[in-house]
This record gives C-alpha cells, structure tokens and sequence, in this order.
C-alpha cells in the first residue's frame, strides 16, 4: 500500500456524490477531483493533480473579498483533524465567483497516521446566501463590521468555558473614548463614524486572532482576550490599546487626537459570567475616566458602589429631564458702583425627589458623559429665555440673563440653530441674553468657531468670556473675537488680597476691559476685602455670596423690587444676613452711596 489512502478510496466513494470533492496528500497537493468538483472550480482532474490547493479551489471571504486561510495553503503544513462548514466565494478558473460552503475533515492511513485530507464543496443558493448575510446582520455591527452584543455574548462565553476547562484566565477590557461626543458634536456624524472606524479597525489589528474585538454602541468597544496565563498579559494588551487608539486618525484633511478610559475585569476572580465580566469592566472603565482619562484600570470590589451609584444619577437625570424636575435659580449680578442688580446668571438646580438639592458638580460630569448635557443644556437655555422675556415686560429695567454654555455645547454643529430657535420660539429680545463660554473652549479657534461667533453676533445674542485670566486667552485673538464682557475666573477673586500675582492679573484685567470698551464682571465675591479690593480698582460689576446667593425666580424678582424701591428713595444700608423675607440674601454696599 505505497498510495495514499484519499487516492485509494476517493474515487470509489465520492465518484457520483453531488457535492465537489478534492482529495489532497499531507503536502496540500491535490490528488483526486470528481466531477461536481470538476464543475464548481473550472478544473479537470488531469490538470488539477499535483497543483497546489490554492491553486485549483481559489476561496475568498464573502464579505472581505481576502483569502480563506486554509490549513494546507503551504506545502507541508496540513494540520487539518476537521474544518467545521464555512459560508464563501470560490473563483472559478474563469474568473466568476460561485457561493458555496466548504468543509474538510482528515484521512488517515491503515495505521492511524494522516495521510492527507478531503475537501467538500457545495454550490448554495441565493437564497441561502441571503439567510447568510441576514444572520451576518445580526451578529456584527453594520458600520465597523465588528461582533455586536448578541456575538460578543455568544464568543464570551465560550472562552470562560474554555478557561474552565484548561484552568486559564479570561480578560475582558471595555474602552470608551475620551471626549468622542465633542468630535461627533462639532464636527458632524459622518466624520464621527469614520473616526469609529479607524479606531475599530486599529483595535482589531493588535489583538490575536483567537481573541475578539466588539461594538457595543456609540464610542463603546469590549475586547475579550482568551486563554491568559497572568493578568499582567491584561495589563500590556490595554497599553497597547491606548497607544494605537492615541495614534492621531487622519479623517479626510483633518487629523483627529483622541484618546481612550480602558476597564479590566479578569474571569474567575472578578466574575463567573459574561454579564458580571462586562459589567465590572464597565466600572473599572469609569474608575480610569476619573482618575485622569487616557488609562486603564483594573476591577476593585469597591468599584461596584460607585457603579450603582452613577446608575442611579443617570437615570435619575434622564427622569428628572422627562418629568420636567429640574428647577433655574437666578444669582443677581451688582453694579459695585450704584448697588443695582444689572443682570442675572441662570444657574441649574436638581431638587431630587429623595436626597433634596444635588450640587451641580455632583451631575454635570455624569450628564456629559452620558451624552445628556446638550438637552439639558437646551433646557436651561429656554428656560432662561423666558425668564428674561418676562422681566423685560414687567420690570422697569430689562434684566439681561446669563446662561452658562459648556464646551460640548459650544462645538455641537446644531448649537446655533438651537439659539435662534429659544430665541425665536420664547420671543425674548436677543440682547437680554448673554452666552457665558469658557475662556478654554472660546480660544480654540478654527473655521467653525469663526462662522458660529458671526451668526451669534447676527442674531443680536451677546457673548461673554467666563474664566478669564485662566491663562487660555491672547490679547490680539481677544481684540478680534465679538464679545461682550469678560467675567473674571473665580480663583483669581479668591486670592487677590493674599497673593500679589492674582491681585495684578485682576487689576491687568480691569484694564484690559476698560481699554477695549467690554464689560467687566468678577465672580466669586465672598468677603468684604474682595469687594474693596474690586471697588478700589474700578470693577464696575460683580457677583458671589458675599452679595447675595441664587434665587428661585419669584425671590429674585422680589429682591429686584426691594433694591429698585431702596435705591429710588437713595436709602443708605450695609451688608447684613438679608431681611427675614430673604433670609439667604447678602445686600451690597453701593459704593456711589458709601
């Protein structure tokens, strides 16, 4: 018996079968067609024999148009015991492409030794081919091709099987993008989602072929890697990551730096199941976007309290915008000469229905992130619209309303249209509303921040720099740009009377301001040598405890009326803890009347 056995048996078997079958030797050699196989690649038998595989049955990824990696592809390296049914092109000799779905299995010789193996073909139909690409839909994410949830699950739990078994470990990594929303925001979905791809695309090339790379959604992507002896295998593949995700992306003509919050939770000690593995990972990602972004972090117990409790605002925060919970309380910002309130900044304030009033600095970070700052943004933008529409109809004096615009909203390609339509549709007079943008987000100037601040300045909005002398802003950008005011950061008022440098940027400032005709506003104001400080050097407006603190809109019209009544009669008062009626407000020391 010097033949092999596929040649021996083959064509005995196999002769009349409807399906293509090849055999081939332990080099990948074809030794015997039949021929439905004859028919399906375009070969005879006689030419085929002694060529490699490759060469007679030309097999592609339907989807990918790239070589199907076979086990016999090189001579010599036949280590097929089976190759499961797989759905994909063959190219006929002529060129055209026919769907098929191809398998192979082992031949062994009398003794047991492979002798070579048999390939299967089978010509599908459309039909079939569309039942194909249907579960294909199902299972990958349409715009990265990646797994989705339905596979990631399917593959997850197959590996902590596997770990079960071979007593391995499982890693899960979930990594989210730092700042991916602005990009998507400002710069528009199509680039977004070019930018989702090369990063999917650059995920999917640094991790083995045995692990896999998935889309949960959004700027969300799960990479599980299978069969680790040591976590610290975890710990390289998330550096690995963060390199190639921090890489620039070049996107048409622009290029895009982006960077990445990794999580790692590692089968068994951090979970037994594919939920509890992802959701702890999750956690650990939260962990790395708070301690600075752009890292990763491994799962700690602990991490689950925290995980609940940012569940809870998030959903708190998404019901509280549904139901119309959140509440505007407006702080009165003084004129430091005259005493008079000369405008009002709107200041958002959650009431929850169980823990009270939540600080804003407890749910804004968490609204940003969960892509709930641009409505609520909105929110506050109307609301504080109409306010100001009603002051100018019943006041004596219109009192223009400040309302805070964050850097996300700032850079949404939609955030004009949605000024003009608050403006529009409460029907208040443009120049009772002042956009505050920080001094950060407004000096990052290009061709979109340009075209935004003209169509700001046509729609009659004013536009104030909060935070200035944060360091951010150049004076001959500052000359250029259409602003209104500038309201000096909060830091620079608390230190003027302890440190030189603060008190001279402050005093450079109010300069700065009277020079070029803007307004100048300083927050923060929380004790009597601040204010004197500001008076003495001809700040002409100001805000902060010390003055009076935010107020519910019936309080603050209220006060309006009082001071509008005190000052007409040229009453003299002091600072003091408020009248009972107002027991929260601080009055101001007019200077003109000192």
């Amino acid at each position: 018996m010097n033949e092999p056995a596929s040649k021996i048996l083959l064509p005995d078997v196999c002769a009349d079968t409807g399906e293509g079958v090849i055999g081939l030797d332990t080099r990948g050699v074809v030794t015997f067609l039949n021929a439905a196989a004859e028919a399906l690649t375009g070969w005879c038998a006689a030419q085929a024999g002694g060529r490699p595989f490759a060469d007679v049955a030309n097999l592609i990824d339907a989807e990918k148009r790239e070589p199907f990696r076979s086990p016999f592809a090189q001579p010599n390296e036949l280590a097929v015991t089976s190759w499961p049914r797989t759905e994909g092109i063959l190219v006929r000799r002529d060129g055209f492409d026919v769907p098929i779905e191809h398998c192979a299995t082992a031949i062994r010789d009398w003794e047991g030794r492979v002798a070579g193996a048999v390939v299967i073909l089978r010509q599908i139909s459309v039909a079939e081919t569309n039942s194909v690409k249907a579960a294909q839909f199902v299972q990958h994410d349409c715009m990265t091709g990646l797994p989705n949830r339905v596979l990631l699950n399917d593959r997850l739990t197959q590996a902590i099987s596997l770990s079960r078994r071979d007593r391995s470990q499982t890693a899960v990594l979930f990594v989210d993008l730092d700042g991916f929303k602005n990009i998507n925001d400002s710069m528009g979905h199509a680039v977004g989602d070019q930018l989702l791809k090369s990063v999917a695309t650059r995920l999917a090339s640094c991790v083995r072929r045995s692990d896999t790379v998935s889309r949960q959604g959004g700027d969300e992507f799960v990479v599980v890697l299978t069969q680790l002896d040591d976590p610290q295998d975890a710990a390289t593949a998330a550096g690995k990551l963060l390199h190639v995700i921090a890489t620039p992306h070049r996107i048409g003509p622009n290029e895009f730096h982006i960077s990445a919050s990794v999580g790692v939770s590692i089968y068994p000690g951090d979970g037994k199941t594919a939920e509890v593995l992802i959701r702890n990972a999750d956690s650990a990602m939260y962990e790395a976007k708070e301690n600075g972004r752009n890292s990763f972090q491994f799962f700690k117990q602990s991490m689950n309290i925290r995980a609940v409790e940012r569940q809870f605002f998030e959903a708190g925060l998404r019901h509280a915008l549904e139901q119309d919970e959140f509440q505007i309380h407006f702080q009165p910002i003084f004129n430091l000469e005259t005493g008079e309130i000369s405008s009002a900044e709107a200041l958002l304030r959650w009431p929850h229905p169980e823990r009270g009033f939540i600080p804003p600095d407890q749910f804004l970070p968490i609204a940003g992130d969960c892509g709930l700052i641009l409505p609520i943004g909105e929110w506050v933008l109307r609301e504080a619209c109409k306010q100001a529409r009603v002051w100018a109809e019943t006041e004596p004096r219109p009192i223009p309303v400040f309302v805070n615009i964050s850097a996300m909203e700032f850079r949404s390609v939609d955030f004009l249209r949605i000024v003009r339509e608050a403006v529009s549709e409460t029907k208040v007079d443009p120049r009772y509303l002042e956009l505050e943008v920080a001094e950060s987000a407004l000096m990052k100037h290009n061709d979109w921040t340009g075209s935004l601040l003209q169509g700001l300045r046509e729609a009659r909005v004013n536009l104030v720099v909060d935070h200035f002398g944060a360091g951010h802003c150049k004076l001959t950008q500052l000359q250029k740009l259409p602003i209104d005011a500038l309201k000096i950061d909060h830091s620079l008022v608390h230190e003027v009377c302890a440190n030189p440098d603060s008190a001279a940027i402050v005093n450079t400032v109010i300069g700065i301001g009277g020079n070029l005709n803007k307004r100048v506003i300083a927050s923060g104001i929380e004790t009597q040598a601040q204010l004197d400080f500001l008076a003495s050097h001809n700040c002409k407006e100001g805000q902060g405890f010390l003055l009076c603190r935010p107020l519910a809109a019936d309080k603050f019209t209220k006060l309006l009326k009082e001071l509008t009544s005190k000052l007409a009669a040229k009453s003299e008062y002091t600072i003091r803890t408020g009248e009972p009626e107002h027991p929260e407000v601080f009055t101001p020391v007019p200077t003109g009347v000192r």
